[in-house]
């Protein structure tokens, strides 16, 4: 009996958690589908005056065990159309309200009390997790310069049940999510806004004769790519490089800086550049050794047309971005480009025809070692002339007592770039 209950609102969507597994252990429960009754239903039920149930049932519809359940309690019980299974179960002196809650929630449903009778239904779906709002102060990463990165990042992590604000004036970021989600984007911040090592790089433009002398003095030979290197020097071909590009990478030793500089000595070899420049940890650095080449078009405006002076930049130009994989030990990315003229203008007002060369790879290297990037080659006409003096500048007869001479030179432009990640104290005097 309900006793003092009626007239009370109960609603039970599982009941006492540890109690119902319990129960649970002892329950069968069949999808009213997928059984049939091959033995016959039965069920015994009693309850005691202090709402203690026993009962014993076996292969019987979920709604028929509920409707034994409001004979024997004496309760009013509603169930629901949706409310199906099949059921084989036995509890021994259990508490009614429990064993109830036990039997509906194993099959999916719950019940609800108004006015002294039993409403059976579906149980309701809990409701969403709250949204939680919070600020995340940012120290090192640039809000306004990352803002695709972070909002990328950050939208991957909430994955669209939230919400992003991005404030560049104080460089913080609001999140609107869930608190499993404002944790993950904690975390990710604590690794990603951190303060980044300065790496500085120093290149070295050189670019060398090759004569047969220089040839056979450091063992080169050019068939499209460098062949042996008894001084040190070991190359790794790249997939990313283009066939027939012609650029090679590769790392130097001290014996071959030793030639290198030898060769500069000697003339034969020229130091063209040697700029350093220093950058943070995963930031692009841009090394440009170029000339402005002068050209000249025209435009025409109302008619007139008006001839102006452009450039065109023509040289070689290094992108290098940092990466500290482990304690020193640097991967860079390299991409190197040279340019060069190679014909006259097509036209009046066309700038020159340039050849360009560039190539993109990534190499490790320990740091304070040095990096070669070779295999820039350039071939140039050099025109002499000789003669008697005096007769020699005669007109016409002049040819006869002079003598011209072409002679072509090959040259080749290797890069060295050498990375040195700087000590904290000087990063502290940088900063």
């Amino acid at each position: 009996m309900l006793g003092c209950k009626r007239g009370a609102e109960r609603i039970q969507w599982g009941g006492n958690k540890k109690i119902i597994f319990l129960l649970a252990a002892i329950i069968i429960i069949f999808a009213a589908s997928g059984v049939g009754a091959q033995e016959k239903a039965t069920g015994i039920a009693s309850v005691s005056a202090q709402e203690i149930i026993s009962l014993d049932v076996r292969q019987m519809y979920l709604q028929d065990v509920l409707r034994l359940i409001a004979e024997k309690a004496d309760i009013n019980i509603i169930v629901e159309k949706e409310v199906t299974g099949v059921v084989t179960l036995r509890l021994k002196n259990v508490d009614l309200w429990q064993a109830l809650a036990a039997i509906l929630e194993i099959s999916g449903f719950g019940y609800r009390e108004e006015d002294g009778v039993i409403r059976v239904v579906k149980s309701e779906a809990e409701p969403p997790p709250a949204l939680e709002e919070k600020r995340f102060q940012l120290n090192y990463i640039n809000v306004e310069e990352k803002k695709d990165v972070l909002t990328k990042a950050l939208g991957n992590i909430i994955k669209g049940e939230g919400e992003l604000f991005l404030d560049p004036l104080t460089n913080s970021v609001y999140v609107t999510a869930i608190s499993s989600c404002l944790k993950k984007v904690k975390e990710y911040f604590e690794v990603a806004d951190v303060r980044r090592k300065r790496i500085m790089i120093k290149v070295e433009f050189i670019e060398v004769r090759l004569t047969d002398e220089v040839k056979l003095g450091i063992k080169w030979r050019w068939e499209g790519a460098y062949e042996d290197y008894p001084l040190g020097v070991t190359f790794d071909y790249p997939s990313t490089l283009a066939a027939g590009m012609g650029i090679i990478f590769g790392s130097a030793e001290q014996e071959f800086r030793g030639i290198i500089d030898i060769l500069i000595s000697e003339g034969k070899a020229h130091l063209l550049s040697s700029p350093n420049i220093v950058t943070l940890e995963g930031q692009e650095a841009e090394i440009d050794v170029v000339d402005e080449y002068p050209y000249e078009t025209y435009v025409v405006e109302e008619g007139v047309k008006e001839t102006i002076i452009k450039f065109k930049s023509i040289g070689a130009t290094l992108l290098v971005t940092p990466h500290i994989k482990e304690e020193k030990w640097i991967v860079l990315d390299i991409e190197p480009e040279v340019s060069e003229i190679t014909g006259a203008p097509p036209f009046v007002g066309a700038p020159p025809i340039v050849g360009t060369r560039k190539a993109r790879t990534q190499i490790a290297v320990n740091d304070g070692n040095t990096i070669v990037i070779g295999g820039l080659l350039r071939e140039t006409e050099k025109e002499t002339k000789s003669g008697v003096p005096f007769l020699s500048r005669i007109p016409i007869l002049g040819s006869l007592f002079s003598h011209k001479t072409v002679k072509k030179e090959k040259t080749d432009l290797l890069i060295l770039i050498t990375p040195y990640v700087l000590p904290e104290e000087m990063e502290e005097v940088k900063g």
